[in-house]
Order: structure tokens, then C-alpha cells, then sequence
């Protein structure tokens, strides 16, 4: 267990957890890491859909983004805001050997319109990052342009309050968004075209 404190710059809506900005590294692995669960379900997610981009909002510890790179050779863009927390996943990815994922480490509002510049298609994206409403829905119109048929976004957390539930519920109204899957904890979305609108409810 990693007892090492590091500094949180925080651009979204803070934790639940904790209101202080500094934090045991054991305690973040603890609290809010991805889950085993989740993390064999991105794996198999990536493996079914064979990805050739992977956009991740929200880098954290760097769990999520090493249950994708093992499942791809895709390339993967993981977005981080907090420098602490950005060299705590750089390690973890050493550690790994995990190779495929580059890091971007800022506040979403530079570093996501940069990236995208940068990638034609999203063909999936993992958001997980600034978990408030306004920012979950600039995240998504950012990321839409980039967007085809075939692209699936995978929303974390989305009844973690109730500006993420409002975000959701928003997005999947959204007429562009074929599909959705609502798995409580998290949610995707898809835009197949030629298919009757559908929401599917599943208790992951």
C-alpha cells in the first residue's frame, strides 16, 4: 500500500470522498480507481469493437487506460488535469509496460480541443473526468464532431450526483444518439443510424 501523500489540482466537480487537497495514494486506489469489474469490462469492451483510437477523459491512477492498452494495440490519448496524479499513472504504465498510451496532462478546456485536432475519428472514448454537469456536456459536444457511426462513448459515474444524472438523461436525448445503455454506475451511447431509438437498463 502506497502511503504517499500528493498534492490534487482538481478541475471538476471535487470528490465525495474527500474535501482536502491532498490525498494517500492508497486511499485514491481505494475510493475512486477503476474497479476489477469495470476495468475486465473496458477490456472486453475494447476487444469486441477492435478500436483503432481511444479517448480517455480522466487518466487518474492509470488502471482504466492499462485494462484498454492490454486488450488493443490502439492507439490511446488519456487526458489527465492533475500533474500528481498524471506522474503516479506514468509510473503505474511503466511499471506495466504499458506502451500504446500518451499522456496529456492540463485542464480539459486546452488539452481536449488540442487532441482532437489531432484525431480524425473517436472511435470510442472512456470519460471520466469533471464530473459536473456543465463539464460532462462540454465534453461531450467537444468530442462529437469527431464522432462516426461506429463510435461508442462510455460515460463513468453517471448517478454518481444529480447533475450527472441530468447530464446523461440529456445526452441520450440527444437525437444523434441511436443507442444507449444504461448500466447504473456507467452508461454508453451509440450512433447507428437506420435503428429505432432504444434505451436498454442493465444493474451491472
Amino acid at each position: 500500500r502506497d502511503k504517499a501523500q500528493i498534492q490534487i489540482t482538481d478541475f471538476g466537480a471535487g470528490s465525495l470522498v474527500s474535501k482536502s487537497n491532498t490525498r494517500r495514494v492508497c486511499e485514491m486506489y481505494a475510493s475512486a480507481s477503476v474497479s476489477e469489474k469495470q476495468g475486465e469490462f473496458l477490456h472486453r469492451l475494447v476487444c469486441y469493437f477492435k478500436p483503432k483510437t481511444i479517448l480517455e477523459l480522466g487518466t487518474h491512477l492509470g488502471l482504466s487506460s492499462t485494462y484498454m492498452a492490454f486488450a488493443s494495440e490502439a492507439e490511446i490519448v488519456t487526458l489527465e488535469g492533475c500533474p500528481s496524479t498524471a506522474k503516479v499513472a506514468l509510473q503505474n504504465h511503466k511499471e506495466l509496460d504499458v506502451e500504446n498510451v500518451k499522456l496529456e496532462v492540463g485542464n480539459f478546456l486546452d488539452s481536449l480541443p488540442k487532441v482532437l485536432d489531432k484525431i480524425r475519428v473517436v472511435d470510442m472514448a472512456y470519460i471520466d473526468g469533471n464530473h459536473s454537469y456543465e463539464g460532462t456536456m462540454w465534453n461531450y459536444e467537444q468530442i462529437l464532431p469527431n464522432t462516426e457511426e461506429h463510435s461508442v462513448l462510455m460515460f463513468d459515474d453517471i448517478n454518481w450526483s444529480p447533475n450527472m444524472k441530468k447530464a446523461w438523461d440529456e445526452i441520450i436525448s440527444k437525437p444523434e444518439i441511436s443507442l444507449s445503455i444504461n448500466c447504473y454506475k456507467f452508461g454508453l451511447v451509440f450512433f447507428r443510424k437506420g435503428i429505432e431509438k432504444q434505451h436498454f437498463h442493465f444493474k451491472f
